[in-house]
């Protein structure tokens, strides 16, 4: 706490300068807290200050750099004052405390010349040199330029790669205007954060992921690096990359006389990967587009390549803030903020689905007893179900993870869609048995258990296929209206069943009718498909008013009556019954009567 209080005491505008830098890393603490992103409590990051664009890249770059060199000094220290909420505020503090100190070093040095670049700053060209071109998106999220050795006998390219660290990845494809069997650099950054891997794959037919080549060989050069903390730079050579196979049995390569060779790019959502696997599974791009690139610019002389290989790599001036393109032009090709809208539907379907149709059509008919609402709604989800099935398998081949169609989302998904198409089957059936018999049927409770388990499983899946899809984010969501909705059904229910044993309906007749389930017709979770027909069953065979015959009321033995007809009711009162009729039960008259056969 002596650490606070001396920045309070004797920084107050280090303080106040940090309120925004508190502030977002009690939000990305929150974050990782509540939503498991990943563990970031063991060290403090403050690059989600790049992710605001109207914050300076310098600002957010020293600070970084600041907080790095403190990290050097005191490692140790620095991880278990980054361990909590409030000691991660008091490092922020601190990283605000000695920006402001640099900042009065800078402004008393006159020879100061801001932060450190891998070029100088005195150029006025984003590219440095007049070898190489060089492309920008229209994002400004990620540059290319490249640079080719003079040697014709030379199958390398010398490149550098530069993408915003907001960025959860890009690539680079060469050879082609289409993504099919093209040769993409993929860029991400490493396990560390702090490094970066880039990962040499080729396009297979149609729009669907590359996958990682390990015939293709990609060498780091100096240079490479995490930029002021707000870019991944990679400087690096791709050896024998002029040509390539492609998955479909012909070969792709560039053009090195061309002055219009054509490219693609793409970048992925923002948000990071942080993987050292060069096969790691890619959500789909946001941005993507073309690009043609005059590969004669990039074509050194014979004394560049005797140069080694850390000076025939293409400098990007990292200082120009207003990129330009050198030897480059921007394909027709240029969309931004793409939505794959195949995975979108599908999650939003089957979610709706298994989390909403089918256990209302269950509750319907539990609530209610309404056949019809209840065939109604299942046979609608059913239908959904069928085309949120077929949305999930036409996209499985556009990743690599899935491609093989054995992952567990896939295979459960399979058993849920089966299992949904025999449940609407044995509705069926069961419905048509219970409809000639009024009575429960052995399909009933294969029918009622198989939606539940349908259900369950259809749910759990849900939240596998949003882990495979890399949207883990959603699973939270999913979470709550499971939550939410499952006990606001159950409490409905239970409220019904109190309500009915408070006015007694629970000893009615109709709730003692099996229903197509096997439950009660009526407040147990049967049904009658048509009550009037029973009701009027109910009427016919109702027996007349039971009454018996027994010893003991005025007639000598002929019994009293529980209900006695009309016609007999002057007997009750005649005091003197008639000789024969006084042993009736005693055993002269024979067996015993019904008052029913004395009319």
């Amino acid at each position: 706490m002596w650490f606070a209080t001396t920045i309070v005491k004797q920084h107050i505008p280090a303080i106040v300068r940090g309120c925004p830098v508190l502030l977002i890393c009690s939000f990305e603490f929150l974050a990782c807290r509540l939503l498991a992103f990943r563990d970031w409590a063991s060290t403090l990051s403050i690059r989600p200050l790049t992710h605001f664009r109207g914050w300076h890249s310098n600002t957010a770059g020293l600070i970084q750099q600041e907080y790095y060199a403190v990290q050097a000094s005191h490692p140790a220290r620095t991880i278990t004052m980054a361990t909590s909420w409030w000691k991660r505020a008091i490092v922020a503090l601190a990283a605000s405390n000695l920006l402001t100190l640099h900042a009065a070093a800078q402004q008393s040095s006159p020879n100061a010349t801001g932060p450190s670049s891998n070029t100088t700053a005195n150029s006025n060209s984003t590219l440095v040199g007049d070898v190489g071109a060089l492309f920008v998106t229209p994002t400004r999220d990620l540059a290319f330029a490249m640079r080719v050795p003079a040697d014709k006998s030379s199958q390398d390219i010398y490149f550098t790669m530069v993408m915003s660290l907001h960025v959860m990845w890009g690539a680079i494809g060469f050879g082609s205007s289409q993504m099919a069997g093209s040769l993409m650099l993929v860029m991400y950054g490493s396990s560390t954060g702090q490094n970066i891997t880039l990962s040499p794959r080729i396009a297979g037919p149609g729009h669907s992921e590359p996958w990682y080549s390990p015939d293709i060989r990609v060498e780091a050069l100096p240079g490479t690096d995490r930029n002021n903390g707000t870019a991944w730079v990679y400087n690096g050579v791709c050896r024998n990359c002029r040509s390539w196979s492609t998955p479909s049995g012909g070969r792709l390569g560039l053009d090195v006389a061309s002055r219009s060779q054509d490219m693609i790019y793409a970048t992925g959502e923002s948000g990071d990967i942080w993987s050292d696997d060069l096969a790691q599974p890619l959500r789909v791009h946001m941005n993507f587009g073309t690009f043609a690139m005059d590969m004669t610019r990039t074509t050194g002389t014979a004394q560049d390549d005797e140069q080694d290989a850390a000076s025939l790599v293409p400098q990007v001036n990292m200082a120009d803030s207003t990129p330009e393109l050198v030897g480059t032009v921007q394909g027709s090709i240029s969309v931004t903020k793409y939505r794959e809208w195949k995975g979108l539907l599908h999650a939003v379907i089957m979610v709706l689905c298994f989390v909403g149709l089918l256990p209302f059509g269950t509750f319907v008919l539990r609530l209610g007893g309404w056949v019809r609402a209840h065939a109604a709604v299942q046979g609608f989800a059913g239908v959904l179900v069928i085309v949120g099935a077929g949305l999930g398998m036409s996209m499985s081949g556009m990743y690599n993870r899935s491609r093989n169609f054995n992952t567990p989302h896939q295979i459960i998904g399979l058993f849920v869609f089966i299992f949904v198409l025999g449940q609407f089957t044995l509705g069926l059936v069961n419905h048509r048995a219970f409809k000639k018999t009024q009575q429960k049927t052995k399909l009933a409770p294969v029918h009622v258990w198989l939606g539940r388990l349908t259900i369950l499983l259809g749910i759990i899946n849900a939240f596998l296929g949003f882990t495979l899809s890399q949207a883990v984010f959603y699973n939270y969501i999913l979470a709550g209206l499971v939550l939410f909705i499952f006990p606001l059904l159950a409490v409905i229910l239970v409220l019904k069943k109190c309500v009915q044993k408070r006015m007694g309906s629970s000893s009615s007749s109709d709730n003692n009718k099996p229903g197509e389930d096997g439950d009660n017709a009526n407040g147990g979770g049967g049904y009658e498909m048509e009550p009037w027909r029973n009701l009027h069953q109910q009427q016919q065979q109702q027996p007349a008013p039971a009454y018996s015959a027994g010893a003991g009321n005025g007639f000598g033995g002929v019994g009293s009556y529980a209900a006695p007809p009309p016609t007999y009711q002057h007997q009750h009162q005649n005091p003197h019954p008639h000789p024969l009729q006084g042993n009736v039960t005693g055993g002269g008259m024979g067996p015993q009567q019904s008052t029913r056969e004395y009319v």
